[in-house]
């Protein structure tokens, strides 16, 4: 018989991630311990203990605690949430320390292979709207889809995109800081991370943030598929952490440096370089080498594309 787990650290009646993923046999993956929660809805890894948890109709329901392989098809919509990750992936190959809080990923319909790019930084802006609309953190958005307060690292998201004998997959992954303390931060994050807690003085249950987030996502993706970037402009405008600074883009292609003045339609960085001329970047990381100033003049049509 399935129930709710008695020393439940998610928060699984609180969890109400929307009709998408209690309607069409989504499954939620409560683990314990797992190399990447991401890697786990893709089948790879070794899986670890914890539950398996389907919505009967009336609730979330999880079975008992057991060891979990990586479902070698996960149904659309799944998601898996880990209270601990071993190699949690950030940007560029770099890794993800797990710091009591929410290390989640979800399998994202398919969108458009144009539209990837700007669906990694749109993901982005609505976990800072989450954030911000229903959680009152007034965090910003630092291109492509870190998530900070007052500069310091909040949390952040990645897109990954892979062939499979099922077609291409898209996993999102969400790592944000919960309930870390400036005492139980890693030493050379003090200074440059944050959590929920650490700007609030207390934080929500893993599953209170997860299904706000997940619900935002799946009621806002049909419009983003359908619209593109041009309705969610002056949304991210209003939390964009780089324009008008300074700024230095390492990119596949090298590094570019210029002041940031925005995204375009898909999602590209638009950076302003010493000659005037607007480069258009289209995927990288981001670092501040300079303070914020007024951004004047307007987008060069004849803008050239980095990434």
């Amino acid at each position: 018989m399935r129930r709710t787990p008695r020393h439940d650290w998610f928060g699984l009646t609180a969890f109400q991630p929307g009709a998408r993923r209690t309607g069409d046999g989504a499954v939620l993956y409560l683990l314990e311990r797992v190399d990447s929660t991401s890697d786990f809805l893709l089948g790879r890894g070794e899986g670890g203990m914890g539950r398996v948890c389907e919505w009967d109709g009336w609730g979330w329901r999880a079975e008992p605690q057991r060891a979990l392989s990586p479902p070698p098809a996960a149904p659309a919509g799944s998601v898996a949430v880990a209270r601990r990750q071993t190699q949690g992936r950030g940007r560029m190959g770099r890794g993800w320390t797990s710091l009591d809080g929410l290390m989640m990923s979800w399998l994202v319909p398919p969108v458009p292979a144009r539209g990837v790019t700007g669906l990694a930084v749109w993901a982005g802006l609505i976990a800072a709207t989450v954030l911000r609309e229903e959680f009152g953190l007034p965090v910003d958005l630092k291109w492509p889809n870190d998530l900070s307060v007052d500069g310091r690292k909040l949390g952040g998201l990645l897109l990954d995109a892979v062939r499979s004998p099922r077609g291409p997959l898209l996993v999102a992954g969400l790592g944000l800081n919960l309930g870390a303390t400036s005492a139980t931060l890693p030493l050379e994050l003090r200074g440059k991370a944050t959590s929920f807690r650490m700007v609030r003085g207390r934080h929500p249950l893993p599953g209170t943030v997860a299904g706000a987030m997940l619900a935002r996502f799946d009621a806002e993706l049909p419009g983003f598929r359908a619209d593109g970037w041009s309705p969610w402009l002056r949304r991210f405008a209003a939390c964009d952490a780089l324009r008008g600074r300074v700024v230095s883009i390492a990119t596949h292609g090298g590094e570019w440096r210029g002041r940031a003045v925005g995204i375009d339609e898909t999602g590209a960085l638009l950076l302003r370089r010493v000659d005037g001329r607007i480069m258009r970047v289209l995927a990288g990381d981001a670092h501040v080498t300079g303070v914020a100033a007024p951004v004047a003049g307007r987008r060069n049509p004849g803008a050239r594309s980095a990434g």
